[in-house]
């Protein structure tokens, strides 16, 4: 901790009004005469130089007049006369150089020797402690003759200096002294409204009220003091009484309240209760101010309740219980109870408020409540049990009617390679009618015999994907497969050349996949194309493939009808169709041919009206053993006789 007696802030903190306002004013008053002394002494030497300037300057250009002819015409004597007559006593030496810097002539008051040439030739004074000096170029006509160097001497500048430094130093003590008298005027002007202010200050009482007032002297600002004290009395007295009204009011809204509103301090005791709390425990408000609870609390509850209020002072914050309280008719009531800290006094929490709200009718309401719950989960058990067997009989129609959808759709799709395969069998039946079994009856029947085993095949795999593969299904051996092969085969397949426009770019392509399953996807996928421009007049089909060096893409487009933005967000689930006669499973089975079966990806991009297109992507064929990307090894079996 500083010490007071060391720091004169302090002492100048505890110091009586009047000390304070008498080094305040000394201190201001030194500080700006202080002020005032170093300005003055300035400008005193600042007049003094110009003095000596002008006066060094005029007695330079009289001499270079007169002493000129005498350098013109080398005559020393002249010239020295000359520099002793010049007329200012105040002239300590001077001294005639010629341009070169030796001396011609020379004057020195003192008898002393011609000073060496300063070699100064800026013509201006230079002031030293005691005397200044100047050296002067002398010209004639333009032509510069030589040099004038004159010193003076400044003892009676200085003489009158020190002289007006000390009538100002008698000035400035001379204001010392009247600023300390007008301080103690000061003081004791000032000093009697202010004591006044203070006295009836220091006689204001909370407990007695704010009817004091100060008495005013004078009309300058001590006086506006004095009215601004007296009105904040005024405003103190008026929000006193106005909050003994509304502490009435509030009072009154409190007993008014239906629950029970209390405050208790740190000992338990009750500062506050409103009626209704009266009204309860059948006990008058002025009985139960600083009464405890536990005479209407069981000892076991009001320990509850104590530990409760002591939680609330510790922790600082509200509190919710459940107590039971015993009322003036024996009753027992259940209360749901808050209690909340209230500051008092300024700093602590040294009381809580509480209330407690009657929640016997409703506790009573809960247990009725819950018995009719559980009555009612009793029923909804049984009901539930019932619709369970509702259900289960509603499911099994479900499945019922299920299987007879896939049914249709298995039939549905079945429908196609039994009657390709009715067709061949029919112009098999044909050409054995006949007698003559040449070289081309032969290619037609082995032609029309691998048709009937290509789709037997296909049936066999359209089956195998619409009840579900198996494991031994998915894990089936993949192999080098040439979508060139593939693509030709469907195409053939679906007939699309009997009525729409096909424009084919295909590239022989070797992918990593089954030839069958592919040649599925394809199917499906040119029967949608072919079914999306069945009503254009201008019905075409394109179909192109490309690769790179990781995949293969079949890209397959029509300008069809297009499709709406909720069919493409809808194209792979199983058993959705835009179709009257669709099936709704062919886009979900190309969907798991691509992605699940082949490690590929499949996409849709349409716009209704302006046809669709079918972007594929599969892995190219790239064993470890060997690596025939791209055209390499390219499959050359003709299609011609299939």
């Amino acid at each position: 901790m500083i010490n007071i007696v060391a720091n004169p802030f302090g002492l100048l903190l505890k110091a009586s009004f009047r000390v304070k306002v008498a080094i305040y004013t000394f201190a201001t008053t030194v500080i700006a005469l202080f002020i005032a002394a170093i300005a003055f002494l300035w400008l005193l030497n600042l007049s003094m130089k110009n003095i000596v300037t002008v006066d060094l300057r005029g007695t330079t250009d009289q001499l270079n007049t007169s002493c000129a002819a005498s350098i013109r015409f080398g005559d020393e004597i002249t010239g020295a006369e000359y520099l002793n007559h010049g007329g200012n006593q105040q002239v300590l030496s001077a001294t005639l150089y010629l341009p070169d810097g030796s001396l011609f002539a020379h004057y020195d008051r003192e008898e002393q020797s011609a000073p060496k040439f300063p070699g100064q030739t800026d013509g201006e004074v230079h002031f030293e402690w005691n005397r200044a000096s100047i050296l002067r170029p002398m010209q004639e006509n333009g032509e510069l003759i030589g040099f004038l160097y004159m010193v003076r001497d400044l003892g009676e500048i200085y003489e009158r200096y020190f002289t007006f430094a000390w009538l100002f130093l008698g000035l400035l003590f001379a204001v010392l002294a009247l600023t300390l008298l007008s301080t103690t005027w000061l003081h004791g002007f000032l000093r009697k409204p202010i004591q006044e202010l203070a006295h009836a200050a220091s006689k204001v009482d909370p407990e007695k009220g704010y009817s004091i007032r100060a008495k005013k002297v004078g009309e300058d600002e001590l006086g506006t003091l004095t009215d601004v004290f007296n009105e904040m009395m005024d405003r103190i007295q008026s929000h006193e009484m106005d909050m003994r009204h509304s502490q009435e009011r509030l009072r009154q809204v409190i007993n008014l309240v239906p629950h029970m509103i209390f405050a208790k301090d740190r000992d338990g005791r009750l500062v506050l209760a409103n009626q209704s709390m009266a009204d309860t425990l059948g006990i008058p408000v002025e009985q139960l101010i600083d009464s405890t609870a536990s005479k209407w609390y069981s000892r076991e509850e009001y320990q509850k309740i104590r530990s409760h209020d002591i939680e609330v002072f510790k922790t600082d914050r509200p509190h919710f219980s459940e107590e039971v309280l015993i009322d003036h008719e024996g009753n027992q009531i259940r209360l749901q109870t808050t209690k909340i800290p209230f500051v008092q006094s300024g700093t602590s929490h040294n009381v809580l408020l509480g209330i407690s709200i009657d929640v016997t009718r409703a506790k009573l309401a809960e247990e009725a409540l819950r018995n009719s719950n559980d009555e009612l989960d009793l029923r909804v058990k049984e009901r539930t049990s019932e619709l369970r067997e509702a259900v289960a009989r509603m499911e099994r129609q479900e499945r019922l009617a299920l299987v007879g959808r896939v049914s249709g759709n298995i039939a549905h799709e079945l429908r196609n390679p039994l009657g390709a395969i009715r067709q061949s069998i029919y112009y098999l039946n044909m050409i054995f009618e006949t007698e003559d079994f040449d070289v081309k009856n032969l290619k037609m029947i082995r032609k029309h015999m691998g048709m009937i085993e290509s789709e037997v095949d296909a049936s066999n795999h359209v089956i195998t994907n619409l009840l579900g593969t198996t494991q031994v299904d998915r894990q089936r051996k993949k192999e080098k497969t040439d979508l060139s092969d593939v693509i030709q085969v469907s195409v053939q397949r679906v007939w699309v050349d009997e009525w729409a426009k096909l424009n084919m770019d295909v590239d022989s392509i070797l992918v990593w996949g089954d030839f069958l399953q592919l040649r599925q996807l394809m199917i499906n996928l040119l029967e949608n194309a072919k079914t999306a421009v069945k009503n254009q007049s201008d019905a075409t089909i394109w179909i192109d493939t490309k690769f790179d060096g990781q995949s293969a893409f079949i890209h397959i487009t029509d300008n069809g009808s297009g499709m709406s933005e909720e069919t493409l967000t809808r194209l792979f689930e199983p058993l959705y169709t835009t179709n009257p006669q669709g099936s709704g499973l062919g886009l979900s089975i190309c969907q798991e041919i691509v992605e699940e079966r082949h490690g590929g990806t499949i996409q849709f991009e349409s716009q209704e009206g302006t046809g669709t297109q079918v972007k594929v992507t599969l892995p190219l064929f790239s064993p470890q053993e060997e690596r025939p990307l791209g055209k390499e090894n390219l499959h050359t079996e003709s299609f011609a006789d299939l």
